[in-house]
């Protein structure tokens, strides 16, 4: 008598054994699970260019769209979270992959690569312009600096030319942070006082010359080497997200 019909029946509880170890993913699972993973992708892709865009907002209010400084500090803004919207799409491009059936996801994903044609055309704009408003910025500081030297010389000229009490005492007043004078007639004569005063003015206006040179130098120095990495982040950014964006435009 054969044994044909038992020796099948031990192969095929063999087969189902073997299918259902631990090991072995079914089909049915195994698309279970890339849905599980295209939907936290998804989800994570949301948050990364919802935090992206909450801390942009939060950084640049109030809106100053004249100000070279408000317009520096959106940018850095910007550059500096360009990370977030980059991963975002990146995820959403995986979701898709994952679970490519899920129209809900496919949607999404058509809204992300445009966000990323916006993102690249943002970056191949900033990279210009974060050298008009680094140069704004650093003229607008020197400029101020300067102006506080003009205002601690014309008190010294001022106090030079200075020939009576009420003369000098106006003179001395225009310079910021000078000690004030007694309230009562002055005991010492006013070419007396122009000279002690002259004396430990010129000293200062002199240091303060020095040092706005060496400020403007070294801010010089620091915005010709950050300008050249920032121009390249920009044109790396641009570049990577112009590729995740490359079937929209097509």
């Amino acid at each position: 008598m054969t044994n044909f019909p038992r020796e099948l029946g031990d192969e095929m509880e063999s087969y189902v054994e073997a299918n259902e170890s631990p090991g072995n993913v079914r089909p049915a699972s195994n698309k279970l699970f890339r849905n599980d993973v295209a939907n936290a992708l998804r989800w994570a892709s949301i948050a990364l260019i919802g935090v992206f865009i909450a801390s942009v907002i939060s950084v640049i209010l109030p809106i100053q769209l004249l100000r070279p400084e408000w317009q520096d500090k959106l940018i850095s803004s910007i550059r500096g979270g360009a990370s977030f919207p980059l991963e975002g799409v990146l995820f959403m491009m995986l979701a898709s992959v994952l679970s490519p059936d899920d129209q809900g996801i496919t949607k999404q994903l058509r809204r992300v690569r445009k966000f990323a044609v916006a993102m690249s055309l943002i970056f191949l704009v900033m990279a210009p312009l974060q050298l008009y408003t680094g140069l704004k910025v650093i003229g607008g500081r020197t400029t101020n600096e300067f102006e506080s030297l003009a205002v601690l010389k014309r008190g010294a000229s001022a106090i030079d030319r200075s020939v009576s009490e009420a003369e000098f005492r106006a003179a001395l007043g225009s310079i910021p942070g000078a000690p004030p004078l007694p309230a009562t007639t002055l005991t010492e004569p006013i070419p007396t006082l122009k000279a002690n005063v002259l004396q430990q003015i010129s000293p200062q206006i002199k240091r303060l010359e020095t040092l706005i040179e060496e400020q403007r130098r070294k801010r010089t120095e620091q915005f010709i080497g950050f300008s050249i990495r920032d121009v390249f982040i920009c044109l790396l950014y641009a570049l990577a997200f112009g590729a995740m964006a490359k079937r929209s435009l097509s």
